[in-house]
């Protein structure tokens, strides 16, 4: 039998309250107000009644149907779909096709997959290696952890040969989006190499992997995810560390183990040519 609320009547003027008081609201009397018990409507549950409580696994749960938005990767985010009578503010251009935009052949520039929570998401890096006159040249990143951007640069110069001692260098995660995780150690390092050398990546290519001290490139989790994500947005070329297992469709996927063999597969070999706007 299901128990009533609980309520408090002063005896003297008859004004009810939901807790007991030492003092009645109503006529200001002492001591007056006594614990009254309402009836339980007939077929009315437990968790219904105000002010009684209800064990957490007594709680019923049902689950809403919920609707397709007909965009798998938005039904995934929503939990499945949308709830009936709910609201949901949805931005409108793709992350990927919004943060991973270059322009061919500019040098300094390289599109890395990186994952953003459980979501690869493509973007660019930019680099920038200048002469510096500094005793102690610059590393400055924005979007990348400092010590990794110290780590790279080190091993650059000792495992592929790029004399950067000498000289600053910036780099920049376009769209203000911060690399979080080992994957996007391979962009960065091609971006940087790219401004090094003075040549562009290679057009239509992408790249991730974690580098190692030794220079050796390792796996990045969900490569085959990351993949897919690169097909989506046109791009033809992936470099990714050894290992990758081989595809039959989408972007040509070049495996490397080193360092030196994903500048050597990522660059251009030799600088481009200007482009002239025709007359």
């Amino acid at each position: 039998m299901a128990r009533g609320a609980v309520k408090y009547v002063c005896s003297e003027c008859g004004t009810a309250t939901p807790r007991w008081l030492g003092k009645c609201p109503g006529c200001d009397a002492f001591g007056t107000l006594v614990e009254e018990r309402e009836a339980a409507a007939p077929g009315k549950a437990p968790e219904a009644l105000a002010g009684v409580p209800v064990a957490l696994g007594d709680v019923s749960v049902s689950e809403a149907e919920r609707i397709s938005t007909g965009v798998p990767e938005l039904d995934r985010v929503l939990g499945g779909g949308l709830v009936p009578a709910s609201l949901v503010l949805v931005g409108v251009p793709d992350p990927s096709e919004l943060f991973g935009a270059t322009h061919p052949g500019e040098v300094g520039a390289a599109v890395g997959c990186i994952l953003e929570g459980t979501r690869p998401l493509l973007l660019e890096v930019q680099a920038l290696v200048s002469p510096s006159d500094l005793a102690m040249p610059r590393r400055v990143g924005t979007g990348v952890d400092p010590r990794r951007l110290a780590m790279l640069v080190a091993v650059l110069g000792r495992h592929a040969g790029l004399a950067l001692g000498s000289a600053d260098i910036f780099v920049n995660v376009a769209g203000g989006v911060r690399i979080d995780e080992p994957g996007g150690d391979l962009p960065v390092a091609l971006a940087i190499a790219s401004a090094a050398r003075g040549v562009a990546v290679v057009e239509g290519s992408a790249s991730f992997g974690e580098i190692g001290l030794t220079g050796r490139l390792r796996p990045a989790a969900q490569s085959e995810r990351r993949v897919d994500e690169c097909g989506k947005l046109g791009i033809g070329t992936v470099v990714v560390p050894d290992g990758a297992p081989p595809r039959e469709r989408g972007p040509q996927v070049v495996a490397v183990e080193t360092l030196r063999a994903a500048i050597a597969a990522g660059l251009e070999t030799r600088a481009r040519e200007p482009r002239v706007a025709a007359a």
